[in-house]
């Protein structure tokens, strides 16, 4: 997987505390959701530390045919709609990680991308851009490289390989159109290197 440990179990925390924390086993994977993230996962290749930080919230991972939504008050069913598995057939344009980072008035710390074709931005959260990397796949098993990030739909942004899909839904504030117009007048250069994927890391934040 190309989702550090450290990142989706925040990921996994925040959404189980808030709005819910959606799971289910189609046979093949799991799809696993938050409000503002989703990925889909084959059943073999999730590691047994990534299950055990689901396991410590849910009690157990869904039988094949079910799952649903869960919160500390227990499990509801939902309608979760289109599948990253199925998205991931569908084609968007590349955004560039910027490494420019954004903090907005509500304290939000985020990260600009940005379209190389026309200068289009998104933001998401930093520390999920922070959060994903090609050095951990499991390249010994075969997993390959992630590629994207791609924009398959409206403010959303999608990275795959051969073990699983992930969206990340961009943040959409109006506290942010101004700075995004400006922005779309300009190409931003990369801050980061694509070959150490070096950043700075950031304190631990909760998300609403």
């Amino acid at each position: 997987m190309f989702i550090k440990k450290s990142t989706l179990k925040r990921m996994l925390n925040t959404a189980y505390k808030t709005q819910g924390l959606y799971i289910d086993n189609d046979g093949e994977g799991y799809r696993i959701k938050g409000s503002y993230w989703d990925l889909w996962v084959k059943r073999d290749k999730l590691p047994k530390e990534y299950k055990a930080d689901i396991i410590s919230l849910i009690g157990d991972l869904p039988e094949i045919g079910s799952g649903g939504s869960y919160t500390k008050d227990g499990i509801q069913q939902e309608m979760p709609g289109e599948s990253p598995r199925d998205i991931a057939e569908k084609e968007g344009g590349l955004y560039i990680n910027t490494g420019v980072i954004v903090v907005s008035p509500r304290g939000e710390i985020l990260r600009l991308l940005q379209s190389p074709k026309d200068c289009e931005t998104m933001f998401i959260y930093n520390y999920i851009a922070e959060g994903i990397s090609n050095s951990i796949v499991d390249s010994e098993n075969g997993e390959t490289q992630a590629e994207g990030m791609y924009n398959p739909y409206d403010n959303m942004l999608m990275l795959k390989n051969n073990v699983m899909v992930f969206i990340t839904y961009a943040r959409n504030e109006p506290c942010l159109h101004k700075f995004k117009t400006l922005m779309e007048n300009y190409w931003v250069r990369s801050l980061i290197n694509p070959e150490t994927e070096d950043e700075p890391e950031e304190e631990n934040e909760e998300e609403t």
